[in-house]
């Protein structure tokens, strides 16, 4: 017995000196700024509303909140189209913009692209892109909007990279208790369809972290915390997963699945396409202009080469649309020295918000 009690004893005392040991770690990792490693980015309750047209859409009218981001928080709010913009009654001429994430913002109001191009030209502006959006969310939208508000001059179509894959996964996300969550399907689903299944899919997001059903619930509930909590977690995962193959990590529960998606098909880049098409003639409806100014994404305004909207500038030009893209003005810039991108995150930095306001007023300008 007294063996036994000894042998607790140290089992109990070697236990406390780990735990010791790595909160020591953990709170050393904070200092030395590794809590970046943390999930940082939240939105307040409310602010995204259900839109079975759009799958989800900014929540009209909403009062000033902040937007929780790794690279800064910032104050957001929404006028009363559900656009992160100033209330719009009417004036005119105004520029109509639509996008995701890069129109929306991911920078204080003031420093957003679409900001300063009003401030610049001296027109307003009307700014509603939405976060997370594809071109069809984006039609739908500015269909609805327009057919209520004054005639554009012009309408500034923000393209990125993903938009065809957001629309192959419409709804991309849906609204839950005011929050985005993911579409977990994995399949081309109807609208109501996937919000009677909206309940279980928030459980998942919340309680595991995860976009399925775990094969193991208690142990993903740990990882969970750990992965929300911990910066030691999270380096030492990610050190692992630079030595092991991620199939392996997979299978051994250390690494979990990725979110389902729709796979990209000749078809949904056919309706992808179309969405492309269906602005065009919207805005020949309404006797605006349209252009599309591509997004420079972060990883090829770097490098030195390779065109990621090769395929979709062919079609435009196909069909007549105008479009712009500015890579070639942020890689000579990033050549230069300057920082365009937030340090965390893929998204424009105020100088890159800047820059991209600068190459779409000089294309405006020139093209009269």
């Amino acid at each position: 017995m007294e063996k036994i009690k000894k042998f607790a004893l140290n089992a109990l005392l070697t236990a406390a000196a780990v735990l010791a040991a790595l909160l020591i770690a953990e709170f050393a990792l904070r200092a030395l700024g590794y809590g970046i490693l943390l999930p940082h980015e939240s939105m307040p309750d409310g602010y995204y509303t259900a839109n079975a047209q759009e799958g989800y859409d900014i929540a009209p009218n909403f009062a000033t909140s902040t937007h929780g981001f790794v690279d800064g928080p910032y104050q957001i709010w929404s006028n009363n189209l559900g656009c992160f913009d100033e209330p719009y009654a009417g004036q005119q001429p105004y520029i109509y913009i639509t996008g995701d994430s890069f129109a929306w913002g991911f920078a204080p109001f003031a420093q957003k692209w679409g900001t300063l191009l009003e401030q610049d030209l001296g027109i307003r502006t009307v700014k509603c892109g939405v976060a997370g959006f594809g071109t069809k969310q984006e039609l739908a939208k500015a269909t609805r909007l327009l057919a209520q508000l004054p005639v554009p001059t012009t309408v500034v179509l923000s393209y990125f990279e993903n938009d065809d894959e957001d629309d192959a996964n419409f709804p991309n996300s849906l609204v839950y208790h005011g929050q985005l969550i993911k579409n977990l399907s994995g399949t081309t689903t109807p609208y109501n369809a996937l919000m009677a299944r909206l309940p279980q899919f928030a459980q998942w997001a919340q309680e595991y972290c995860m976009w399925n059903e775990p094969a193991h619930p208690a142990l993903q509930r740990v990882k969970c915390f750990l992965r929300n909590n911990s910066a030691l977690y999270v380096l030492a995962q990610n050190g692992i997963k630079s030595l092991i193959p991620t199939a392996l990590l997979k299978k051994l529960g250390i690494v979990n699945e990725d979110a389902p998606m729709v796979a990209s098909s000749a078809q949904s880049d056919t309706a992808h396409l179309e969405n492309l098409l269906g602005f065009k003639i919207l805005a020949k409806q309404k006797g605006a202009k349209l252009f599309v100014a591509f997004i420079p994404p972060k990883e090829f305004a770097i490098a030195t080469s390779g065109d990621p909207y090769a395929g979709v500038k062919k079609f435009l030009d196909q069909n007549g649309i105008a479009y712009f893209d500015p890579m070639s003005q942020f890689r000579t810039a990033l050549a230069q020295g300057a920082q365009l991108y937030w340090t965390h995150d893929l998204h424009f930095n105020s100088a890159g918000n800047a820059l991209f306001a600068r190459a779409i007023e000089d294309y405006l300008q020139s093209h009269p």
